[in-house]
């Protein structure tokens, strides 16, 4: 048994020690104050101050002064003299540092001017992707291309002002061009489908509406003409190179497509030269149209001559051609142009178009009488082979 003397000293003993833990936790969490001021002794304000190990570098306390250049940092680390640094930085001016001796000791801070120089910055301008110069309007291929686009005529379709029918005729705000250009060179006349189902998009740096365009130099400032041209520039690396590409596609029953390209764009020589042929119902005859051809006639006074002999057949049905057009058809096409001078061009252009089409039509009428009916049938079978050759040999002397 404890004497009473005794208990009451335990008591005291526990106390102590039930007391002395949290005022040990307590004495873990300090505090650094002080101020920063520029050079003319005016409150700084907004200025980073940071407390930090000096051994690790780590940070233990951050602050930012206030409207009066006042800071205050509690630190919840046990205060070992020497072992912590307090330093500020701002924009502007130099950083600065110094080793914490005592908690109790006021850091205060005058700022120190020092010029930053800022890393280069070169400012390049993004080409605009379309720039109007006089009466040429110029369209940059890469802002309206897409990854999905093959050829170049994917990309004219989306030109703002141009538009591109179901045949391939282009037009500028409604007006039909009236010369296809590559690189200022007339290849292929008005059947420029050949271009834009044949040259590549990938190819073409800049696409160009020549708005009333007067093709014959002689009439320039003569002549009048509010027909637009498109002149298609090429990349400087698409000049150096023969572009060859072939395709096949074969299915049943005995379906077959095939296509055997070879394209060259220099400066002083063209050409693009294929072989198509298909029986999977893609109309080969849209490659070799002139799409002016019927407004040059009529311009002249030109008439058609009328078929005299003729049949009728089924109208087209309202659905894709290819679903419902039957054919065997063969297309060598050859367009080629040398430059012999600054003026004076050489080009031939030549095709001989083979296709044989199929025609089925069926059709079943039903006419309901009072107390009977009529039913009669319709079937129509038909075919058309066609053999079409031109060959154009010109010699161009286009000047002033």
């Amino acid at each position: 048994m404890l004497s009473l003397p005794a208990l009451r000293k335990c008591i005291y003993i526990l106390f102590i020690l039930c007391v002395g833990v949290p005022a040990k936790n307590l004495s873990a969490q300090w505090r650094i104050s002080g101020t920063v001021t520029d050079l003319h002794r005016k409150p700084a304000t907004g200025i980073s101050v940071v407390i930090l190990k000096t051994g690790s570098g780590s940070i233990v306390g951050f602050a930012s002064s206030d409207s009066k250049g006042r800071f205050a940092i509690p630190v919840n680390h046990p205060f070992i003299a020497d072992s912590f640094a307090i330093q500020i930085n701002s924009f502007g001016y130099a950083g600065q540092q110094r080793i914490i001796h005592s908690p109790a000791d006021t850091q205060d801070f005058i700022l120190k001017d020092e010029a930053s120089q800022l890393p280069g910055v070169v400012v390049k301008a993004a080409p605009k992707p379309i720039r109007a110069q006089g009466d040429t309007i110029s369209y940059q291929v890469e802002k309206f291309s897409r990854t999905t686009d093959r050829t170049i005529g994917d990309v004219i379709k989306r030109l703002p002002g141009v538009e591109v029918d179901g045949q391939g005729k282009i037009t500028y705000q409604g007006k039909a061009i009236n010369r296809f250009y590559i690189d200022g060179d007339n290849l292929l006349d008005d059947k420029y489908n050949i271009a834009t189902n044949a040259v590549p998009a990938d190819m073409i740096a800049t696409v160009q509406v020549l708005d009333k365009h007067q093709p014959i130099r002689a009439l320039e400032n003569i002549q009048y003409s509010d027909a637009p041209a498109m002149n298609i520039i090429t990349k400087a690396d698409a000049r150096t190179r023969i572009v060859g590409e072939g395709n096949a596609a074969l299915g049943l029953p005995s379906l077959h497509d095939i296509t055997v390209n070879a394209l060259l764009l220099k400066k002083k020589t063209k050409f693009i030269n294929y072989l198509k042929l298909n029986n999977a119902g893609n109309d080969l005859s849209t490659e070799i149209i002139s799409h002016n051809a019927a407004d040059n006639a009529s311009r002249i006074g030109y008439q058609p001559i009328r078929n005299l002999v003729g049949s009728n057949m089924a109208s087209p049905p309202a659905i894709g051609k290819k679903r419902y057009l039957f054919n065997n058809s063969v297309l060598p096409s050859i367009n080629d142009l040398v430059n012999l001078g600054k003026r004076t061009q050489l080009r031939i252009n030549a095709y001989d178009f083979i296709e044989k089409q199929y025609q089925s039509f069926n059709k079943n009428t039903v006419l309901y009488f009072p107390g009977s009916e009529v039913r009669y049938s319709e079937k129509q079978d038909g075919g058309a082979t066609s053999n079409t050759f031109r060959t154009q040999l010109n010699l161009n002397v286009n000047d002033s």
